[in-house]
């Protein structure tokens, strides 16, 4: 009776760790994925870029990109401060990268309204003004 208890124990246990593990490695999964879907979809527009000839496209999406690495590399977990490769790396991005946030900023600031956005889909002038309160 006490090694059918003792079984029946393990397997529950078995079972609650191996529900655990599977739980903690759904998001991290998802994660992965979104990343390399992200990845695949940023090359194949470098790509198509490149081999369009439009290399100042192509350079302006590798330094978005380089930006964006390089301030959630930040904001998770600092400034290198070690006198290693990366640390000089990481410099050296950040000062590349130096141009992209107020660029980003001033696109935002002079990015089109709405009513324009839908004049140019619809085709047409004769939209009401939509006034945001």
């Amino acid at each position: 009776m006490k090694k059918r208890i003792v079984i029946f124990a393990f397997v529950i246990l078995a079972a609650v760790v191996g529900y655990i593990v599977g739980y903690k490695a759904g998001p991290e999964r998802e994660r992965q994925r979104s990343d390399m879907k992200f990845r695949v979809s940023f090359g194949l527009r470098l790509y198509q870029a490149l081999e369009a000839g439009d290399t100042n496209k192509a350079l302006e999406d590798v330094r978005f990109v380089l930006w964006s690495d390089t301030v959630g590399y930040e904001r998770a977990f600092g400034a290198p401060t070690s006198t290693d490769s990366f640390a000089r790396r990481f410099a050296d991005a950040k000062a590349i990268t130096a141009q992209v946030e107020p660029e980003l900023r001033q696109r935002t600031t002079n990015a089109p309204s709405v009513e324009q956005i839908t004049k140019d889909i619809v085709g047409t002038n004769n939209i009401m003004k939509i006034e945001w309160k």
